[in-house]
């Protein structure tokens, strides 16, 4: 927001054109160097601490909470080179007096592109680039079982770099579930669900 903000008053006054404009180059992505973590971990106010939580985790994204405490963990796509990408959620359990998860167990592989992840309604759902699914959910269940239900098929998947993620989020009073899609290009006139944020009516949705 401050970038264009800046950007904006940098050309107050001006008229716009290709000759003020800075020249056409290679849309670059900065991909900062993974280095090991340092000890304290992090500095922090007074009264505070910061303790490693999980570790050698494969490209975590998106957390959720079960309703027994355990923590559900995103694992897919990152903008780094390497050998293959994780498509899994996987289950952090077992914690110890100070909170520290000691098991670990993977829920699923059956994803493609995972990124969102909510519990609801006796499931866990997890947002696809191109589609949400879910399964049921037991307290204390780490493993997944049977097929995933697809519930929202046909999302437009992928997009322009990172914008393949897909995000969900049930609303305050449980009726509705929001669903991000984002734009298939940088600067570009897109379709209509492209970089919007839609709203699915659970009724109807749970109905089907």
């Amino acid at each position: 927001m401050i970038g264009s903000v800046v950007f904006m008053i940098g050309f107050v006054g001006q008229q716009v054109s290709a000759r003020n404009l800075p020249p056409i180059s290679k849309s670059t992505i900065l991909v900062p160097t993974l280095v090991p973590a340092t000890k304290p971990f992090l500095k922090v106010p007074k009264g505070y601490a910061v303790d490693l939580y999980a570790d050698n985790l494969r490209q975590p994204r998106m957390m959720a909470v079960a309703p027994n405490g355990d923590i559900f963990v995103v694992l897919t796509r990152v903008e780094r080179k390497v050998p293959s990408h994780p498509h899994d959620v996987i289950v952090l359990s077992g914690f110890n007096r100070q909170g520290i998860p000691q098991k670990r167990f993977t829920w699923t592989t059956q994803l493609d592109m995972p990124f969102g992840i909510q519990f609801g309604f006796g499931h866990v759902y997890v947002a696809n680039t191109g589609s949400v699914v879910r399964w049921k959910y037991q307290s204390g269940q780490t493993e997944a079982v049977g097929e995933p239900e697809v519930i929202i098929p046909e999302i437009p998947n992928m997009g322009y770099r990172n914008h393949w993620t897909r995000n969900i989020l049930f609303g305050s009073d449980m009726k509705s579930l929001f669903l991000t899609i984002g734009s298939e290009q940088n600067i570009a006139e897109e379709g209509p669900r492209r970089a919007v944020i839609e709203t699915v009516h659970l009724r109807r949705m749970l109905a089907e």
